[in-house]
């Protein structure tokens, strides 16, 4: 049987059943069954942030660890799996049905997963068994290594507290739990599989405008708007033409630029980077997306607890609160491969990369002498996010291995 599943596609609320055990357990109505620890205290889950967003290590019936994106636009219980040797050695019973999964970019098409059941899981303290697992043909363009994504298993059944600062996920039973003391407490609109957040956008010099965006911690910007009735959160004149990063279903496409003010809650924000997707790309999976949504580059900003049950955001300033808004300075768009190399496939009009003659194609080796493997996907970043320095690539074009230098500079 084949269903149709779009991310942030319509799904209930999961209902929460309690089993007094040694261990507490939660029967989930997808039969998945979550052992907390028999402490009473959360479940702690280590976790890595890179390229802004956050993976945790998963084992998986007994093999692992693998590595899984915690997404909030991943709208299901279970987890999704991208097909490898890894994934096949796990040998998962087939339930003989399959699910169509498809997300945000490129012409929105969509990947038939097989369904299996019946998997276990386990995130550091947290024991999951009786999980579905939906496994795709294959890894969707995202940097090497990752090898799934974790979403409303998580969201749904507790309340999940994300500290960057000490890179740790919490997970809380919800009954009991209250919000810090002087933390920011922010309402959610559940609609739908999603949650919405209510914020305040000045993209110019105007008063800044209501705006419901839906919580995306899976995307790695700042926030991204779609135009509104009356181009209220349209482009500023200055902004470029870029690809402004990879969904499931390809790349989003549209224009960057900073907007003036960006206000949630309690906290505000100034001259934020911000994507502006074209219409075709605002949308994903024909989800109502409203005013856009809000990404990783601000909730890693935070001590932030994702408070579902009682539809809530709660909020604390972090250590990284005060950081500037970057993005890329040479003016190219590279994609992971499966191999771990880096391959160019955009470079901006009138950019320092145009200028020093990089093309579409070009794989780059190393960065001031520097591997990618030494680099990572952060370091990597942090090197082109300095206005002024000259930096030194090694590129592979055919046959040919070049040097080009680029002074870096902010294009927005």
């Amino acid at each position: 049987m084949l269903q149709a599943l779009a991310f942030a596609s319509a799904l209930s609320l999961p209902v929460q059943v309690a089993q007094p055990q040694h261990a507490r357990e939660t029967i989930h109505p997808d039969a998945t069954v979550y052992t907390m620890p028999a402490d009473g205290k959360p479940a702690r889950i280590p976790f890595r942030l890179a390229a802004n967003q956050v993976r945790v290590e998963a084992v998986i019936d007994g093999a692992g660890p693998f590595h899984l994106i915690l997404d909030t636009g991943m709208p299901t219980p279970g987890i999704i799996l991208f097909q490898s040797e890894r994934v096949a050695a796990l040998r998962f019973a087939e339930s003989g049905e399959s699910v169509a999964l498809r997300g945000a970019g490129g012409a929105g098409a969509s990947f038939d997963a097989r369904i299996a059941t019946g998997v276990s899981v386990s995130l550091g303290d947290l024991k999951m068994s009786h999980v579905t697992a939906m496994v795709l043909p294959d890894q969707p363009r995202f940097p090497p290594g990752i090898d799934g994504i974790i979403g409303g298993a998580l969201f749904y059944r507790f309340i999940v507290r994300l500290d960057v600062d000490q890179n740790l996920l919490e997970l809380f039973e919800p009954a009991g739990w209250s919000p810090p003391d002087g933390a920011c407490v922010v309402p959610l609109h559940r609609v739908a599989g999603a949650a919405f957040v209510d914020v305040r956008v000045a993209v110019g010099e105007g008063a800044p405008v209501p705006a419901r965006v839906v919580l995306d911690l899976g995307a790695s910007h700042a926030i991204s708007l779609n135009q509104g009735e009356g181009g209220r959160c349209a482009p500023p004149p200055n902004a470029i033409d870029a690809p402004l990063g990879r969904g499931l279903s390809g790349v989003v496409l549209g224009k960057v630029g900073r907007v003036r003010r960006l206000e949630i809650g309690t906290f505000a924000f100034e001259k934020v980077v911000a994507s502006f997707p074209i219409e075709e790309h605002q949308h994903p999976g024909d989800f109502p997306f409203r005013d856009g949504n809000l990404g990783a580059e601000i909730l890693k900003r935070f001590r932030v607890s994702f408070d579902y049950p009682a539809s809530r955001l709660v909020l604390e300033k972090g250590k990284g609160y005060g950081e500037l808004f970057e993005r890329e300075m040479a003016g190219i768009g590279f994609d992971w491969t499966k191999d771990r190399t880096v391959v160019v496939h955009t470079v901006l009009a009138g950019s320092p990369a145009a200028a020093a003659g990089f093309e579409v194609g070009d794989q780059i080796l190393s960065l001031d002498g520097r591997s990618l493997e030494e680099l990572a996907e952060n370091g990597l970043r942090r090197a082109l996010t300095v206005d002024g320095a000259e930096v030194r690539f090694a590129l592979r074009r055919g046959d040919q291995v070049l040097e080009k230098r680029v002074r870096l500079r902010r294009l927005i």
